[in-house]
């Protein structure tokens, strides 16, 4: 089920605006080791199923990378900054980020600082 629901955030990031032909960015920060690799690949593979011909990785500093696509959903870029989970839930609180990418458990301070986000240590928000 978590499956589904990261995949279910991820499309009505991108499907909703893509509807009003505008250029959309997603922003994804977090952990490197989820970041480095997994999160690229399986972002590009996303982006291709969803009718995205085009898609180009930029590397835009160390760590941080671009991949930018064009298709069926108009001009989709999706930023990746692998700077560590901490980065995360702190882009996150800050809206830096729409999505936060964790390799470890959320801390307990993290879910204090970051009550307006929702339960973060819960699995149902």
């Amino acid at each position: 089920m978590r499956k589904w629901s990261f995949w279910l955030v991820v499309a009505s990031v991108f499907l909703a605006p893509a509807a009003y032909g505008n250029e959309q960015t997603l922003r994804i920060h977090g952990s490197n080791t989820i970041g480095e690799r997994l999160m690229p690949e399986l972002v590009e593979a996303w982006l291709r199923s969803q009718g995205q011909n085009q898609v180009a990785r930029q590397q835009l500093a160390f760590e941080e990378i671009v991949l930018r696509s064009a298709g069926r959903l108009g001009a989709v870029d999706v930023e990746l900054h692998a700077h560590g989970s901490s980065t995360a839930f702190k882009d996150l609180m800050v809206g830096t980020a729409d999505l936060g990418m964790a390799s470890r458990r959320v801390s307990p301070a993290e879910v204090a600082n970051a009550n307006h986000l929702g339960q973060l240590d819960s699995a149902r928000q």
